[in-house]
């Protein structure tokens, strides 16, 4: 990736250069050889780095010279080159199928019916591309940086000396393992923003880690990581002249609970990190990270008024580029040990209409452009389909965590209820900001007060033909509408069970040819881009579009994957979009579920169905191969 910098100062004789920024080649820049304080205070969190500092790149001199003395570094860089990330349009392709039932009709629950509302579309796809981590390379590192960074120093005791002896013998692999990678374009500063779980089982076994870290990272265009290169982002408050700095690669400091006396049965630490974009009032965008982790907090003895603390597994969000010190937040009150200790900034998120649940998680989060809008702007809330069947939504306060339901298909449904197996997945990306950002003109493919998010979320099959059970994505479409003066949702497509044509090896590391024995996981994370090229020949039709997914298999590895032209089969959809030659699509009339087409269960359980027989069909081709291998 080719960037034009501006070299404010230091080195000097040279006033503007030209560096390519990648793994290979970038200007260095001095290291501090000064180690922070075992705690380091909010200042020195800022200053404490080493390598090359890139600001966004709407940043004026004048901005940046207000700035220099804050880091008294010798040369501070903005980002001046392209915006977009690499278009893979050019890459070997090849035509993938979708199997997706609709909602244009309803058919009561009829599963003999699904016909009726299934679609069938078809994309292109390329291979996919492990952008796993050396696990081996980065503990190392883990090692060097510990006595310079208080959150290392902080989480090793739970396996340093472990660590040490896996190194020496070569077995790192056997105890760490990667997964859940999700990633988000930021355009200010030209790169990939990159989180993963990573994860140790002191026992060896995957289904069974203490604790979980969030390892963080930085790709070009082109997925070649950026390494020892700090990202700095002010205040939204500028005339505080604060920066928030993070240094890449590195572990995120995210808090948590945690007990050193008690590591039986225990999962600490963040969980399945899931990352998104949000806009700030000072107008940067920032990423968004959403996860579950167990913690612990103050309530009410049953016995008495007195409080007590209790443990609980909640949803949170982390805020990379802002920071809190202290953890009493997760902790339920002030350890005085952590108390001056600096993490990344997380906020509990909270359904404001009763007790806590003693466990949250797989809500998928999705940011609205037109709330945006309204708002002036910038984000104060960010959503979550909370359950998938019989479809709830979520607002919650970016600020405060609280959160309330904005949407629920069901309203008898209890809250702490099973949710099914639809859930999780990828965040779901705006249509309507991804037409806008294109320049296509967004009324004309959507009637008004109209948003349209895709996703993929997963479904989770138990015994259905391969194995314990089966993790597959499934490509969703969620349609809102303003009806009546209330926003109302839906699913307004889903498909079966997708394999992309990816390999996926067996749970059991020691046998992974052994697809069907322990659980058989291919799971979606997030949507790192979507770019739509506009300069496609019109006689083509539709632009081409490029979405890049990334994907977990078999929780040892992290793969992303280019889909091709899924924005232009989506728009076929007549009864969401429309052009200035299709009729008009559904617009709903009345917020009485009696009178409204396709607000039910029905394409859910078509896919679910389609699933099921996607994994019977799946192991019994297994099946097959193994027996055949017997024979010869």
């Amino acid at each position: 990736m080719n960037l034009k910098v501006n070299h404010i100062k230091g080195l000097a004789g040279f006033a503007t250069i030209v560096v390519v920024l990648s793994i290979y080649h970038f200007l260095a820049v001095q290291e501090y050889i000064t180690a922070p304080p075992i705690f380091p205070t909010p200042g020195n969190y800022r200053v404490a780095h080493g390598g090359v500092y890139v600001f966004p790149n709407d940043f004026t001199n004048e901005k940046l010279d207000k700035y220099m003395p804050v880091l008294d570094a010798n040369g501070l860089y903005r980002y001046n080159g392209s915006t977009v990330p690499a278009t893979s349009f050019n890459d070997e392709f090849h035509s993938f199928k979708m199997n997706i039932f609709g909602s244009s009709k309803n058919i009561d629950g009829d599963q003999s019916k699904c016909k009726d509302i299934n679609v069938q579309r078809q994309v292109d796809i390329n291979k996919s591309q492990n952008i796993n981590i050396d696990i081996e390379e980065v503990m190392q590192k883990f090692i060097q940086d510990m006595p310079q960074n208080s959150y290392y120093r902080e989480v090793a005791p739970y396996f340093i000396d472990g660590l040490k002896d896996q190194l020496k013998e070569g077995t790192v692999k056997r105890h760490w393992y990667q997964l859940a990678g999700s990633s988000v374009w930021l355009e200010q500063y030209g790169v990939y923003f990159t989180i993963r779980r990573v994860m140790y089982s002191p026992a060896g076994f995957k289904n069974a880690p203490l604790l979980s870290l969030t390892y963080a990272q930085i790709f070009d265009d082109q997925w070649r990581e950026i390494k020892d290169h700090n990202l700095v982002l002010p205040h939204e408050d500028e005339s505080e002249n604060g920066l928030e700095i993070l240094k890449f690669p590195s572990f995120l400091k995210i808090p948590f609970f945690h007990d050193y006396d008690q590591t039986k049965k225990r999962y600490y630490g963040p969980e399945d990190p899931r990352i998104t974009l949000i806009k700030n009032k000072a107008g940067h965008f920032e990423p968004l990270i959403v996860f579950n982790s167990d913690h612990r907090q103050l309530v009410t003895s049953k016995d008495s008024d007195t409080l007590e603390p209790q443990n609980f597994r909640s949803m949170f969000l982390c805020f990379p580029f802002q920071h809190q010190v202290g953890k009493a937040n997760v902790d339920a009150y002030d350890q005085e040990r952590f108390s001056d200790a600096t993490y990344s900034r997380v906020s509990e998120l909270r359904l404001d209409d009763g007790p806590r649940l003693k466990v949250q998680k797989n809500w998928t989060p999705f940011i609205s452009h037109s709330q945006r809008l309204h708002n002036g702007g910038y984000d104060t809330h960010v959503n979550f389909v909370y359950r998938w069947t019989n479809l709830e939504v979520l607002q919650c306060d970016i600020h405060d965590g609280t959160c309330n339901f904005s949407y629920r298909l069901d309203s008898s449904i209890e809250r702490g209820s099973a949710v099914g197996p639809m859930r999780g997945g990828t965040e779901l990306y705006s249509i309507n900001e991804l037409l806008i950002n294109s320049g296509v003109e967004k009324n004309y493919y959507l009637p008004p007060n109209r948003e349209v998010w895709v996703g993929f979320a997963r479904a989770h099959l138990d015994g259905c033909g391969c194995g314990k059970n089966m993790y597959r994505p499934n490509l969703v479409v969620i349609v809102g509408d303003t009806v009546e003066g209330e926003f109302i949702y839906k699913i307004s497509h889903i498909s079966s069970s997708l394999s992309f044509d990816m390999n996926v090896v067996g749970w059991d590391m020691d046998n992974p040819e052994n697809l069907c024995t322990g659980s058989n996981v291919l799971i979606p994370n997030g949507i790192a881009s979507w770019v739509v090229d506009l300069a496609t020949d019109e006689a083509a039709g539709w632009p081409n579009d490029v979405l890049t997914l990334s994907l977990s298999v078999s929780d040892i590895s992290v793969e992303i994957i280019n889909i091709k032209n899924l924005l232009a089969e989506i728009i076929k959809f007549s009864d969401v979009f429309h052009d200035q030659s299709s009729a008009k699509p559904y617009i709903p009339s009345s917020t009485t579920s009696s009178k409204l087409i396709g607000y039910n269960n029905d394409n859910v359980k078509c896919t679910l169905r389609a699933s099921e027989q996607f994994c019977a069909a799946y192991g019994k081709a297994f099946e097959e191969s193994q027996n055949d291998a017997n024979l010869k």
